[in-house]
């Protein structure tokens, strides 16, 4: 990934300037980019309920910049420390599976302390849950499955990727016990 600052300049029919500055970072170009690799939970097939995967970590540097990148099999919520990375809902958001996987990267720089949690909870989403007018479940994958990395950036230059792996803990007795399209969601406060 690489960032590039860019300025845009645009006159006007009166010869009126405006001007932006501002910048933009390439994402994960390829598959083989991805240190991370796909989790996923225990639940038989049938079941209904979201996991709950959860990574504990510890800082002993500042840290510069530090960027979540994530996607699933169904559709997810990040956390980190408690609090939601970003504000998207359901994502990441419909595709066709069998062909492509949208993910979405997160700036959780100020989001990091000495001690962090990070945590997301995956439910059935268009991949497992029930799906089209005929309200199939299952369509393009079997369970939910997570794939993620927190890429940290220290001050001294230094970096360290925290991805998805058998390191994870996962939990099927998280708060969401039912997530579905069309029957809505059964939370356990």
């Amino acid at each position: 990934m690489t960032v590039y600052q860019v300025q845009v300049s645009v006159w006007d029919n009166y010869g009126e300037l405006g001007q932006v500055t501002g910048n933009f970072e390439t994402g994960l170009m390829r598959e083989e980019n991805w240190n991370a690799k796909w989790i996923t939970h225990t639940l038989p097939a049938e079941e209904t309920a979201c996991p709950v995967f959860v990574r504990s970590f510890s800082l002993d540097r500042p840290v510069k910049r530090a960027r979540l990148y994530a996607t699933a099999c169904g559709v997810y919520e990040a956390f980190i420390n408690g609090r939601k990375t970003g504000d998207l809902f359901l994502a990441p958001g419909w595709t066709s599976y069998h062909h492509r996987l949208q993910y979405q990267t997160y700036d959780v720089t100020d989001m990091l302390n000495d001690r962090n949690e990070l945590l997301a909870v995956v439910g059935g989403g268009w991949a497992v849950g029930s799906f089209t007018y005929k309200r199939r479940n299952r369509v393009y994958a079997k369970r939910q499955a997570l794939l993620g990395e927190l890429r940290i950036l220290y001050t001294d230059g230094t970096g360290e990727t925290i991805g998805t792996n058998e390191e994870w803990e996962v939990t099927e007795e998280g708060n969401y016990k039912e997530t579905e399209f069309y029957n809505g969601e059964v939370y356990d406060a």
